[in-house]
């Protein structure tokens, strides 16, 4: 497929290969990726390793929470969106998005909340 701009949607899946997670891709993004590493029991060790890797890549990273809530945004993202971390820390994420995906979010943020089906803006 020769088209940049279209997505593809993959399952990820954790060290046992068990489903962890979605990761979306299209020629300009990266779209998400969700895993309960709580439910592994492996919740600090994950913490501590993500928190070192984020801040270290050269790609923009954002950690919100299930109501949409920036909780972590590294160096990359500054340079990316223009924004001081502390500008966008504790703000809805929909601030960084266009207005016409930014319009969606809060109700695809609220619909993963009530059903837990994850699901990229604008996918089927």
């Amino acid at each position: 497929n020769n088209n940049s701009n279209s997505a593809t949607t993959q399952q990820m899946k954790d060290r046992g290969g068990f489903p962890a997670g979605n990761v979306a891709r299209d020629s300009r993004y990266f779209i998400a990726y969700m895993r309960n590493a709580a439910r592994d029991g492996e919740a600090q060790e994950v913490i501590e390793r993500n928190a070192l890797i984020s801040e270290l890549s050269p790609i923009p990273l954002i950690q919100i929470d299930l109501y949409g809530t920036v909780l972590m945004f590294n160096k990359a993202a500054e340079e990316e969106f223009g924004y001081a971390r502390e500008e966008v820390h504790g703000r809805n994420v929909r601030m960084l998005m266009p207005d016409d995906i930014a319009k969606h979010h809060d109700q695809y943020v609220a619909n993963y909340r009530k059903t837990r089906v994850r699901k990229v803006i604008g996918s089927l």
